[in-house]
């Protein structure tokens, strides 16, 4: 028998690929009584078949991981969030060996919340596994903030890579990105300094304003502390939505 070919999240009814109207003469030989049970049957038939985990399992079994990978740009190029999630979460591509590849490429294109169901699982990668770091610069250069602020809360390194989230950044022109990484410790002179070589006034603007909002958290942790902060020599870093 031929293999049916993989279905996509716009499809009616993915697998088997049965013909309307064939649909349609079944409908017509059903009694009355039976139609509205058969009609709602085959509706939830569609719809789980259709589901991320089917559509995800479907694409592993039958397609190799190059097919999945293209699928997956396509997927992202028109936006479909059905089809990215089945082939992140549940098609195989953030395995053991992948390097991350599913953190990394969700935290590019993908949004906040796909990005936390991919923490939260471990489908797409670790964050301390091999490639893993990558996933911060990744979000950085594509202006991601939602992202970004993520997985600093999750733990990403902020001056992995020699700081490479911060200059993609500061590359992109991501004001509210460089933001995030200065006030979670990331290095504020590099920024500067990517700032002036790119001619990016407001960056360099935005970058003092982080430093001070930073000092300042500092500051206000030290006094909670009752100055045991300050006199022991040890950074108080902020990070997004607290001290750390």
């Amino acid at each position: 028998m031929r293999a049916h070919p993989p279905p996509d999240a716009s499809s009616e009814l993915p697998l088997p690929p049965l013909p309307d109207d064939v649909v349609i003469l079944i409908a017509l030989a059903t009694p009355r009584k039976y139609l509205g049970p058969f009609l709602t049957l085959n509706r939830r038939i569609a719809a789980a078949l259709a589901s991320p985990p089917f559509l995800g399992a479907h694409w592993a079994a039958h397609t190799s991981e190059a097919d999945r990978i293209e699928a997956l740009a396509t997927a992202t190029g028109r936006g479909d969030a059905r089809l990215v999630r089945a082939l992140l979460i549940y098609g195989g591509l953030g395995g053991p060996g992948s390097r991350a590849f599913g953190l990394r490429y969700a935290a590019a294109t993908a949004d906040a919340g796909l990005l936390q169901e991919l923490l939260a699982t471990g489908a797409g990668g670790r964050l301390d596994e091999p490639g893993g770091e990558l996933a911060l610069g990744n979000a950085a250069a594509a202006g991601r903030v939602a992202n970004v602020d993520l997985l600093l809360r999750a733990g990403a390194d902020v001056g992995a890579r020699g700081g490479g989230a911060m200059v993609a950044a500061c590359i992109g022109r991501h004001a509210l990105v460089v933001r995030s990484l200065v006030l979670a410790g990331g290095d504020a002179t590099t920024a500067a300094e990517v700032a002036t070589s790119r001619r990016w006034a407001d960056g360099k603007r935005v970058i003092e304003a982080a430093v001070r909002e930073r000092n300042a958290g500092r500051a206000a942790a030290t006094r909670r502390g009752g100055g045991e902060a300050e006199s022991s020599g040890e950074p108080v870093i902020v990070s997004v939505g607290g001290t750390v």
